[in-house]
């Protein structure tokens, strides 16, 4: 019997060791994973420098390596956006662009921001791109129907009124703010590119026309433009005469459309789509000069459109589109003609098909219509908050500005994780801490000043050393900022 038990005993002993030896092993197992993909995310980054490792004392410093700086960026830090969200960019082409956020890994081209030193627009090169995982995504609502999809902290831009002049500032998106301290800044007319084109406002008015009230027929690929409007129609015939375009005409006055045959505007009239589900406008026409992007602006509206007559009602005109696509690149124009405009999404209506219908509205006495700076306009965050669920969600860092334009006109501020990792272990350690942004033309670099006693350390992605001089570190940087201390 005491065999029995004495067997019985050691069985429990040996489960338990076993257990707790597998319970180690795949702790050590998920360290092991995630020290391999920060170690690939660190690749990606640049070149490690360990100078001045033998002056560090502290055991935390010199277990320090750069892959956990990225590993506390990639993961510490929740403030990034869902995949499908579009960013204004420019191509190689030099031409304007809308970028889902996870296409921007390998994207050559650049992003717009906006410099609030300088106060004016700039494209700039995407120096980080993070894939952040799997994370509960909340959808922001702003004043002037706007919204941006993201996580629960993530930073935007934050408007303070001190002595009569106004300073701009990152901060975390929190519900509870009050609501002097919920006003963001949102874009309200970008640069126009100005690219050369031989396409002029009578050509835009005719493809806005096209994109309103027009198809094109799938067996024999001709293009149809309808409208009920008389100036519309004349107007068209008179372009049609000019241009020599050849084209025939329905007898009917109600319901009439114009069959454009061969020519020229019926191969170019392939690149906007057939249906009103599939339209969109070309990189190449949303760079063009105002005057052509204000034509076919104008004309999108007298044909799926309306104009305000009436002086007392505070919408001065709006349109509407099914073609989500269209929508975003609409917008887009919208923005570089100063014309903001609020959106909304109606799902149930009266239209044709069942797909829903994007409704836009303007007005020129609107708040969000009024300059702070040049460019830049301000507005409200409601209060309330829309729970998407679980997404992937990503982020990126933009040189010198650390910033970038949604499609939707928000500015907000790029991954800051760095920054919120580097302040954690300051405060952890009851270190002072000062966090610098340094810049040059087309470039910028964040680094973390860090008083261990009289003892100064520099920490950045790119590990941890002892600090000397600005010029001995950095001796290209033209300019710095301290952004926190």
């Amino acid at each position: 019997m005491r065999n029995f038990a004495y067997c019985i005993k050691q069985f429990i002993l040996n489960l338990i060791y076993l257990l707790w030896h597998l319970k180690l092993a795949k702790k050590r197992l998920w360290k092991l994973k995630q020290l391999l993909n920060s170690i690939s995310i660190a690749s990606d980054i640049g070149t490690i420098y360990e100078t001045d490792f033998k002056y560090v004392k502290d055991k935390f410093f010199r277990d320090w390596r750069p892959w956990m700086v990225n590993l506390a960026v990639k993961d510490f830090r929740d403030d990034c956006l869902t995949g499908d969200t579009q960013i204004v960019c420019l191509n190689d082409k030099k031409e304007y662009c809308l970028k889902r956020i996870d296409e921007l890994k390998n994207f050559s081209g650049k992003v717009l921001s906006y410099n609030f030193l300088e106060k004016k627009y700039e494209f700039k090169k995407i120096v980080n791109w993070w894939d952040k995982g799997i994370r509960d995504v909340y959808r922001h609502f702003v004043i002037g129907r706007r919204w941006f999809d993201s996580t629960s902290d993530h930073k935007v831009y934050q408007w303070m009124r001190v002595l009569k002049y106004f300073s701009i500032k990152p901060l975390s998106y929190v519900s509870g703010l009050s609501r002097n301290y919920r006003r963001t800044a949102i874009a309200i007319e970008v640069p126009a590119l100005n690219k050369k084109t031989e396409l002029d406002e009578d050509d835009m008015y005719v493809v806005g026309q096209y994109l309103s009230e027009g198809w094109r027929h799938n067996d024999s690929g001709r293009i149809f433009i309808s409208g009920d409007d008389v100036r519309s129609q004349n107007k068209l015939r008179n372009i049609f005469w000019k241009k020599k375009v050849r084209y025939s005409e329905s007898k009917r006055r109600k319901h009439a459309y114009f069959c454009i045959l061969k020519s020229q505007y019926r191969e170019r009239f392939k690149k906007y789509g057939g249906c009103a589900f599939t339209k969109t406008i070309p990189d190449e026409i949303l760079s063009l000069n105002k005057i052509n992007l204000l034509s076919l602006y104008e004309s999108f509206i007298d044909g799926d459109g309306w104009r305000n007559s009436n002086i007392l009602k505070p919408k001065d005109y709006g349109w509407c589109t099914s073609s989500d696509e269209l929508n975003e690149r609409l917008f887009l124009i919208s923005l570089i003609l100063g014309k903001p405009i609020g959106l909304s999404k109606q799902k149930n209506h009266q239209g044709f098909g069942n797909s829903p219908i994007w409704r836009a509205e303007n007005s020129k006495n609107s708040r969000i219509n009024r300059e702070v700076l040049p460019g830049v306009g301000r507005a409200g965050i409601r209060k309330k908050i829309q729970y998407l669920g679980k997404a992937p969600v990503y982020d990126i860092e933009v040189g010198d500005n650390h910033n970038f334009v949604l499609s939707t006109g928000v500015i907000v501020h790029n991954c800051d994780g760095w920054a919120a990792f580097a302040k954690w272990v300051a405060r952890k350690k009851h270190w002072r801490a000062e966090y610098w942004s340094l810049f040059r033309k087309g470039w910028g670099h964040a680094v973390c000043l860090i008083w261990q006693g009289n003892v100064i350390f520099l920490m950045d992605t790119k590990g941890v050393r002892r600090f000397h001089s600005w010029k001995r570190h950095f001796p290209r940087m033209e300019r710095r900022i301290k952004r926190w201390y």
